[in-house]
């Protein structure tokens, strides 16, 4: 049963007893925090086998409804028979239930607040004399009543008349106490302001204060409920809501998957997860079972295998048998785990739920006892120091937890882990990595070298999404091995065996061993060694002669079972692998070989840790992934490690941020240490209120004239609390435990080191959604990340991630339904809508957007805001440019005769393939993105993987503001992954690419496959010129701005300065001065003008070309290095040489650094030659008082951009693109938006005469 309006432990027991009453009912379990009760029912025999089973139970259901809501207690039956989706329906309700219940309490929160505030200030009065005339009116009695009325008739109304309605039904609850505090303090006061001869005080203020106090806690509680919620939310978007269900012949119809029978065959594709538990009947493909079994490699299927519900299908299609679907799927049974898990109560919170039902009655005794005895109030403000003895513990430690990387849910997860005496590790994703690395080479025959093999091997891999290619082509480029050069149209793939092909002319096979012999037999050539290791058994390398690759799951952390001893811990190692890989990871860790549970299934995993509590001990469950997710939930605490999916870490009482398994320790450390704080409050409260309670109800005053006055009672409250709270701080003092360096995962034993920031570490939780396709955060298909590393200070902030091909297909997919949907048939005017709110939330999250971006490429900050206002200012315009196409449709074109009517209208393209570069990666990516849009094509995005997660945010903002699902998806990952198969994809109208000539040239090959389109904007070496008339200061700051700006990383800097020879040397003293005072620091703080370069190989790429141009002779004029104060970073200083020539590497080459290169020249025409002497042609540049010269040098240069006067002005109105191997197309400005049309012809003959071009026979 779903209940709601339960408020605490008094509530629960409440319900508890009003279900437990009614016949039939044998136990009731009631949970708080979920909002559930779990009713055992016992059925007469009689019933249970007649055709009114399901009578009688919805009977009693009925009964038990009615029951709670005579007693205020809202509640609904929950379908027995429903399915997944239904159940999906009831969670999405209770969340929407709890946002609606969070609002309210939100707004009475607010009143309230403001409320007591007043009350609070008015205080301020008696201890301030000279205190201004508004505070004494706020002070004055007649002001406190009339907000204490307000509070009770407002904000407090709900609550006050919830606790008399539960009094009068003789079950008070918490509400009762407080309404009773309210009203009676209130009603006092009342009778002592009208009747002052009474000699009584007024405490008008304390019903204002005490409900404000109170409703902070219910709005609080309703936040953590919701929070709460959304742990089945989580898992249910495990399992597909749609199935392709084949009809006739090879179609295929999208069904809902609730839909799907036994026996139907369904239609799996690459990326898909399996909609049902069944058999496959046809195709092979690999499977990728990470979410049942944890377990990184993927398992090859073919026909007559099973699959299941949930996984993901990598690399092949597949037809599937129907057997089990819906409810019956093993996915479900993993929800309903997780679902019965979070049902069932502690008995701690049993006991209190049965303490707290007695505590009110015997408050309200203790308090109409004094009253009667001395016929005063002012003792019921004593007990509120137990409200701060464990909360204000529990802040601090939760506070400290996350300054630690630990994320805390709250403290009863404290209280939980404080106890802990059983850790049980998962092992995949949390003892190891997850994914395949190559750990040894073992070649067949001496005449192969293991670095030849690898390197054949990558060649072959290079084109596949397998793991195990993964891990292969890393090792490659890990040790920079040369690339051989595989033969056209030699690339073979069989899905669950292997890839073979042909590298410079010689035969590799890379696959299952039986395979892979077949394949070389084929091809003549021989293998004479067996593959060995783990991963070989999926694909062994075979050259001429076999090779042994190794490919295992790296043991992460040597140092788990030493740590977890210091403790006095018992560890065991949980798997669903089989028992040799995980003894043998156990045994990397020091964990003993009887502590080893191998082959363990998801609900075995659950049904261990119940054996365990059942042996009294108390079990902490450390794990990553889905198929943990029941153990999380039915441990006394789950842990998920911080680089897992979602919901298990929505289900884990405690997620470790920085994914080390030290933390475990640390979260076992901290909460004994504030538990321990708990205790010493709670010493110090019981002791505090034992003495207090007798004095302040006069138990001293008949006998020693002693009595507690409310004055002095306030006074020693304030002392107790903060004698709490300083308490509770100390927890602060209290450090880490001590983890040895192999704590450390292998890959980041590097100088990266974990960002310090904890809003940093949110927005990485944040943006890590992996890639957004079709209006939702999906899985990459390989399940693969990439590293953020920010350049500032080499931190690994977080991560990406790794897409491929099947990513790619299924956000084709997306676009091209989405284009045939509604979008593709909108109206200029509509999309308009859409890009002005995309424009308004740019603008309302431009300082989040712009630290983000700062925080991930390194650009200073104000350049960062800077780039968000063009954005917005883009979409704005090409806005207004959406409206504008309606227009201009259907519009005439005059062809010399009245015959014909020609018309032309212009239509969107279709699905467009958008690559952008990382220097500007939010503003770049929508300067193809808003024309794209207001065009009403379908975008498919792939950023540089170097600097990605704004655009992933723009996905998000775009889904925000109305933007259908599939119009806009966005993938990350690696070029050769995910930019190449998205360049080539047939069913990609367009391309639009913007990086470097080399990788241009690949992708306008891709295309060109097609016969695609594809605008190009690529490197440059932009010339700027200055002549002798020019004003020498201004010159040099746009020399400056044109080279220093984005620290030199963009495309059309003008990085060749030609000065005319009579002003070089008065250039030259301005420049070096100028250059040395720009500020570099670090891009968050303001001032900062140079932020650092991108990534290390960009940093050691632009120093090598430093040392290239001293070693040719070129003269360093300032700069040349790192800066001296800072040493952390890729920071590199403004350089700048003079002397340079033309035949200097400097002088030729694109550096995308902040280096510039300086030269001299005596006449026009020399300018002009040596600007346009360049194999680039984006921009160029000149300086002059001569207007009549400088027109005629822009005519002159060979280049796409012409500034006059200044360097590097962009915007959107006006056409970007270049010339020669600077790309060609323009992007911005109308020709932006046209880039993105197709223009149609429509030519209607409308003359009355026939056409008679074959006149008729007149016989």
């Amino acid at each position: 049963m779903d209940i709601s309006g339960m408020r605490c432990g008094g509530c629960v027991r409440s319900v508890t007893r009003l279900l437990e009453q009614q016949p039939h009912v044998r136990q009731a379990v009631v949970n708080l925090p979920t909002e559930t009760a779990l009713v055992y029912v016992i059925i007469p025999k009689e019933q249970q086998h007649s055709k009114d089973h399901d009578a009688f139970l919805e009977q009693i259901g009925q009964r038990l409804t009615q029951v709670l809501l005579e007693h205020n207690f809202a509640c609904k039956v929950r379908d027995r028979h429903g399915s997944t989706a239904s159940a999906a329906r009831v969670v999405k309700a209770k969340q929407q239930e709890r946002v609606k219940r969070l609002e309210d309490a939100l707004k009475r929160l607010a009143v309230a607040g403001m409320l007591a505030s007043a009350c609070f200030l008015g205080h301020l009065a008696h201890l301030w004399p000279g205190a201004p005339r508004l505070l004494h009116l706020l002070g004055s009695p007649r002001v406190h009543g009339t907000m204490s009325a307000l509070a009770l008739i407002g904000p407090g109304r709900k609550l006050v008349l919830d606790g008399f309605q539960a009094l009068c039904r003789g079950a008070p609850n918490m509400n009762t106490l407080v309404g009773l505090g309210a009203t009676a303090s209130f009603g006092i006061s009342c009778i002592a302001a009208a009747l002052p001869g009474l000699g009584w005080r007024t405490f008008f203020e304390e019903p204002a204060m005490l409900l404000g106090v109170v409703l902070v806690g219910r709005a609080l509680e309703e936040r953590a409920q919701l929070q709460a919620s959304s742990d089945l939310a989580a898992l249910q978007g495990l399992l597909p809501s749609r199935a392709r269900l084949i009809l006739a012949g090879s179609d295929w119809q999208e069904v809902p998957a609730e839909a799907v029978s036994p026996g139907d065959l369904l239609a799996v594709l690459p990326g898909d997860r399996v909609p049902v538990d069944g058999c496959v009947i046809s195709g092979c493909t690999t499977i990728d079972e990470s979410a049942l079994t944890g377990e990184a490699m993927p398992v090859g299927k073919s026909a007559g295998e099973q699959v299941t519900a949930g996984t993901v299908n990598c690399d092949g299609s597949i037809v599937v048998r129907s057997e089990r679907a819906g409810d019956a799927t093993v996915m479900a049974d993993i929800l309903r785990l997780v679902d019965a898990a979070q049902s069932r109560t502690a008995p701690m919170q049993r006991l209190a739920d049965s303490v707290a039902g007695r505590f009110t009655y015997a408050m309200m005794g203790l308090s109409a006892a004094t009253f009667l005895f001395w016929s005063a109030v002012g003792t019921r403000i004593f007990p509120q120091v137990l409200k701060g003895v464990a909360p204000t513990a529990v802040l601090v430690g939760t506070s400290s937890g996350a300054r630690r990387g630990l994320l805390i849910r709250g403290g009863d997860v404290l209280e939980a882990a404080s106890h802990t005496d059983t850790v049980i590790f998962d092992k995949t994703g949390t003892l190891t990595r997850g994914k395949p690395a190559i750990r040894s080479i073992t070649p067949a025959t001496p005449e192969l070298s293991a670095e030849d093999i690898l390197a054949y091997a990558a060649c072959v891999e290079r084109q596949t999404s397998h793991p195990v290619a993964h891990a292969i082509v890393s090792a490659s480029d890990a040790q920079g091995l040369s690339s051989h050069t595989l033969d056209a149209g030699s690339l073979y793939q069989e899905p669950g065996q292997g890839v073979s092909g042909t590298c410079n002319g010689v035969p590799v096979a890379v696959g299952v061993e039986a395979w892979v012999q077949r394949q070389m037999n084929s091809l003549g050539a021989s293998t004479s060694s067996r593959p060995a290791g783990e991963a070989s058994r999926r694909r062994g390398s075979s050259n001429g002669a076999d090779s042994s690759q190794a490919a295992t799951s790296q043991a992460r952390y040597a140092a788990t079972h030493t740590c977890t001893q210091k403790r006095g811990l018992h560890v065991l190692l949980l798997s669903g692998d089989r028992e040799a890989p995980a003894q043998a990871v156990a045994a990397a860790v020091g964990i003993p070989s009887d502590a080893v549970h191998a082959g363990v299934k998801p609900a075995g995993k659950a049904q261990l840790v119940q054996q365990l509590q059942k042996q009294g001990r108390c079990v902490a469950m450390v794990g990553d992934g889905i198929n943990d997710a029941g153990a999380l939930a039915e441990a006394t605490v789950g842990i998920a490690m911080g680089g897992g999916v979602d919901a298990a870490a929505e289900v884990a009482g405690i997620v470790l941020l920085g994914d080390r398994v030290s933390q475990v320790l640390d979260a076992v450390q901290l909460s004994q240490a504030t538990f321990a704080k708990i205790k010493q409050n709670l010493g110090w409260a019981f002791g505090y209120n034992i003495i207090g309670i007798p004095l302040a109800a006069g138990a001293l005053l008949p006998s020693a004239g002693i009595a507690l006055t409310p004055t002095v009672s306030g006074a020693l409250m304030g002392l107790s609390s903060i004698f709490v709270m300083g308490n509770s701080l100390l927890l602060q003092l209290e450090g880490p435990s001590h983890m040895p360096a192999a704590d450390s995962p292998p890959d980041k034993q590097r100088s990266h080191k974990q960002a310090k920031s904890p809003v940093c570490e949110t927005l990485m939780r944040m943006i890590v959604k992996l890639q957004f396709i079709n209006g939702h955060w999906v899985s990459p298909a390989s399940g693969n990340a990439l590293a953020v590393v920010s350049p500032i200070d080499d931190a690994v902030v977080g991560e990406i991630p790794a897409g491929n091909a099947a990513d790619v297909e299924a956000a084709v997919q997306a676009a091209a339904v989405a284009y045939k949907g509604p979008w593709g048939q909108t109206s200029g005017k509509d999309r308009a809508v859409v890009l002005k709110a995309i424009a308004d939330l740019l603008k309302k999250k431009k300082t989040e957007l712009a630290k983000l971006e700062t925080l991930d490429m390194g650009k200073p900050i104000q350049e960062a805001e800077w780039d968000l206002d063009d954005a917005a200012g883009c979409f704005e315009y090409y806005a207004d440019l959406a409206e504008r196409l309606d227009k201009k449709q259907w519009s005439p074109v005059d062809v010399g005769t009245e015959d014909f009517k020609t018309e032309i209208r212009q239509e969107p393209l279709g699905v467009v393939a958008l690559i952008t570069p990382w220097n500007y990666p939010l503003l770049m990516a929508v300067w193809k993105v808003a024309p794209a849009l207001a065009a009403g094509n379908t975008i498919v995005l792939k950023p540089s993987e170097m600097a990605s997660l704004t655009c992933l945010e723009l996905g998000a903002l775009a889904r925000e503001a109305g933007l259908p699902a599939g119009v806009l998806n966005v993938i990350t990952g690696l070029g050769p992954d995910a930019g190449a198969p998205l360049s080539e994809h047939p069913a990609v109208a367009k391309v639009a690419f913007t990086g470097s000539s080399v990788t241009g040239r690949r992708v306008a090959m891709a295309a060109a496959k097609n016969l695609r389109p594809a605008t190009m904007e690529l490197g440059g070496k932009s010339a700027l010129v200055i002549f002798e008339d020019a004003d020498v200061a201004k010159a040099v700051e746009w020399a400056m701005f044109g080279c220093f700006w984005g620290a030199g990383q963009v495309c059309s800097a003008t990085s060749r300065v030609l000065v005319q020879s009579s002003i070089a040397e008065a250039f030259h003293e301005q420049l070096k001065q100028r250059a040395e005072e720009i500020k570099i620091c670090d891009p968050n703080e303001p001032e900062c003008r140079l932020g650092p370069v991108v990534n290390q190989a960009q940093y050691d790429k632009i120093l090598k070309f430093i040392e290239d141009a001293k070693t040719e002779g070129a003269d360093l004029l300032t700069g040349g290095g790192r800066p001296e104060h800072l040493p952390q970073g890729r920071f590199i200083k403004p350089t700048a040489f003079t002397r340079v020539k033309r035949e200097h590497r400097l002088w030729r080459e694109e550096v995308f650094g902040p280096v510039l290169a300086v030269a001299s020249f005596e006449t026009e025409e020399e300018a002009v030659a040596l600007a346009n002497e360049s194999e680039f042609g984006l921009a160029a540049a000149v300086i002059s008082e001569d207007e009549e010269r400088c027109r005629r040098v822009a005519k002159a240069m060979e280049a796409g951009i012409v500034w006059i006067g200044c360097s590097q002005p962009a915007f959107c109105q006006a056409p970007w693109g270049g010339m020669k191997n600077s790309g060609h197309g323009r992007e911005l400005g109308e020709y932006g938006m046209a880039s993105f049309l197709n223009v149609k012809q429509v030519t209607t003959y409308q003359s009355k005469a026939r056409w008679d071009w074959y006149p008729e026979s007149k016989l």
